[in-house]
């Protein structure tokens, strides 16, 4: 009997989100998102791995060249 009163409590895991776009109009899944959105999300961790890789060169440059360390220990 306590588990059917507990069963009738319980919120919805997902509940009905009201989206709305960056003006404040509702959100419309076909005109937002999909691959637009991709295609961003993707360029945008592409560039954050050129960053990576560029800076990771650039430290092993200063390390081994202005302070002198040896390879070995600056990578």
């Amino acid at each position: 009997m306590a588990s059917a009163a507990a069963d009738d409590n319980k919120a919805p895991l997902l509940p009905d989100l009201d989206t709305v776009d960056f003006d404040g109009h509702p959100a419309v899944r076909s005109k937002y998102g999909t691959w637009k959105s991709a295609r961003f999300i993707i360029g945008v961790e592409m560039a954050e791995r050129i960053a990576l890789y560029g800076i990771g060169d650039n430290l092993i440059s200063y390390l081994t060249g202005p302070l002198g360390q040896p390879t070995a220990v600056a990578a």
